[in-house]
């Protein structure tokens, strides 16, 4: 094997070697995306608030929808603020839970 022969198996060997290392390194970029993304949606708060009293029927608050707490053995309420027919603004009771 000349010096030729010699550096193209070489460069050959060498070429494999950056093939898998950028396998590699994207797989890695991959992953630490994809925790990235988790973390992000792991922080986003999907719940509904829950209060003892509620908010004021103003057309400031139209569409708040809460989780009304009540005393020990009566049901809780799910509420939202809504219009009603007559244009003015009311607690509406949208379910009951246990």
């Amino acid at each position: 094997m000349n010096d030729t022969e010699h550096n193209l198996a070489l460069l050959d060997e060498l070429e494999e070697d950056r093939m898998v290392d950028n396998a590699m390194l994207v797989s890695l970029m991959t992953i630490v995306f994809l925790v990235v993304v988790m973390t992000a949606i792991a922080r986003v708060n999907w719940s509904v608030p829950a209060l003892t009293q509620g908010y004021e029927a103003t057309a400031a608050n139209i569409g708040m929808v809460w989780h009304q707490l009540n005393a020990a053995g009566l049901p809780n309420e799910l509420r939202m603020i809504a219009e009603n027919s007559t244009g003015a603004f009311e607690r509406m009771l949208l379910g009951v839970t246990t």
